[in-house]
């Protein structure tokens, strides 16, 4: 007799309620998140299958050994993507590794990188820097691309600025 595995699958998907508010309610977000709080434990959500997505295989176990396999991601679920922005902005991953992300959820095209030649005009002097950018990037992956290059050759130091009331960044 062959023994037999269970795998169980998982997906992420959108489920919808709708509930009745007064007319007359505030409409501010922070009013609007805690009717929908509360409204939440008391309703019946549908789910809409027509937004699956993020196959993941949850486990692989048997009767004996317990879980073999555990969380295998086969499709790339959004949310990684934007856990991925995160460890970005947080310092813990590079650019490219959040473009090559991006390009694995979908979210751009693959990542092909050209060689690109900026040009700054500074007060005191003009400079031009070669950089590498994804192929098709836009104007703010440049821009970022092309000031991480710099940073590789020129010192930049950032100090806070304390401004007054109704005070300009341009004053």
């Amino acid at each position: 007799m062959c023994e037999k595995l269970t795998m169980t699958l998982g997906q992420d998907l959108s489920c919808y309620a709708s509930i009745k508010i007064p007319a007359n309610v505030d409409l501010s977000p922070e009013n609007l998140s805690q009717i929908a709080s509360e409204a939440a434990g008391n309703v019946v959500f549908e789910a809409d299958w027509s937004t699956c997505c993020a196959l993941r295989v949850v486990s692989v176990s048997d009767a004996k050994r317990g879980n073999l396999v555990e969380d295998l991601v086969v499709e790339p679920t959004p949310f990684d993507a934007g856990q991925q922005l995160s460890l970005f902005l947080g310092g813990r991953i590079e650019w490219h590794q959040l473009l090559d992300s991006a390009s694995s959820f979908g979210l751009i095209s693959p990542v092909e990188t050209q060689v690109m030649l900026g040009r700054i005009a500074l007060p005191s002097e003009d400079m031009a820097l070669r950089f590498q950018v994804r192929k098709g990037a836009t104007q703010i992956e440049m821009d970022v691309a092309f000031f991480h290059a710099l940073c590789q050759i020129a010192s930049v130091q950032y100090n806070e600025v304390k401004q007054a009331a109704g005070e300009s960044i341009d004053d």
